[in-house]
């Protein structure tokens, strides 16, 4: 058996990963965060030696995010969040990795592709929380809390 190799300076996630709400990016993010739990039942016994006995429960998740506030048009903003939340919409969501589109020297302005060659993350998201935070002399950033409403499907990588 072969050797597997590590390689920090390929192998290693460097802070890519998005939230896309629908078919948008969530603008201008800071932090993407996806959280998968399970539950645990309890199925100890006395055949178990006083040792504890975990199932798997019922599953769950969340994603969450932080970014600059902005109501750019054409993106998802705040403003979009919290309507969903007034309606009690729900988003279809995607997590993953993206790409930079070649060729732009502009480091302000950027375009972002799905990267369909790593593996990611889709389902249904209803928005729970969304906040606004305005300091004196800061950047005014918006957080989001979205609670994944049935199963998460993971995505595998696109094989060439």
């Amino acid at each position: 058996m072969s050797a597997v190799e590590y390689n920090s300076l390929k192998d290693i996630y460097t802070g890519q990963m998005f939230i896309y709400l629908g078919d948008n990016p969530l603008s201008f993010c800071k932090t993407a965060t996806l959280k998968l739990s399970q539950d645990t039942l309890d199925a100890a016994n006395k055949m178990a030696a006083n040792w504890d006995v975990p199932l798997g429960g019922k599953k769950s998740y969340d994603i969450t995010t932080e970014s600059m506030l902005t109501n750019k048009t054409g993106e998802l903003s705040y403003n979009d969040i919290i309507t969903a939340i007034v309606n009690g919409s729900t988003f279809n969501f995607w997590f993953g990795s993206v790409v930079e589109a070649a060729g732009v020297t502009d480091t302000a302005a950027k375009t972002y592709t799905k990267d369909t060659t790593k593996p990611s993350f889709t389902g249904v998201v209803l928005p729970t929380e969304c906040e606004i935070k305005s300091e004196n002399g800061s950047i005014a950033t918006c957080s989001g809390t979205f609670k994944g409403v049935g199963a998460i499907t993971p995505v595998a990588a696109a094989t060439a």
